[in-house]
């Protein structure tokens, strides 16, 4: 189940009661990944605990970043990632967040093949 969460001027901020995840300019790739800034902020917003820019769909990434996170105040870097996975969840299924047009578009093959260009003339006859 999703987490509740504001987007304000196209800052998406995550609260819970140990921390708040605020993510900004967010793209998506063609294959599902989302890259952002993220900032992991104390609960009232006020501090930063991580700040970093990469792949919020990456476990490796979110990994690192909980774990810079609780370094900084002793706390639990599980429950921050969980705040991350739920986020990126949220994120996925918002279509604000989520543009449409980023989705790849399909083709019928034979439309595919009647835009291949022809070959050109050989450079080297026999070889190109």
């Amino acid at each position: 189940m999703p987490r509740e969460y504001t987007a304000t001027n196209g800052v998406f901020t995550f609260r819970d009661e140990f921390c708040q995840v605020q993510i900004r300019n967010i793209q998506w790739d063609r294959f599902g990944r989302c890259f952002a800034d993220i900032a992991v902020l104390t609960p009232d917003g006020t501090s930063h605990m991580a700040l970093d820019h990469g792949e919020l769909s990456s476990g490796r990434f979110r990994a690192a970043l909980a774990n810079q996170a609780s370094h900084r105040n002793s706390g639990n870097p599980i429950k921050i990632e969980n705040l991350l996975i739920a986020a990126f969840l949220a994120l996925a299924d918002d279509p604000e967040a989520h543009p449409p047009s980023m989705r790849p578009e399909l083709q019928p093959v034979a439309d595919f093949i009647r835009g291949v260009r022809p070959e050109g003339p050989a450079v080297v006859t026999g070889l190109l």
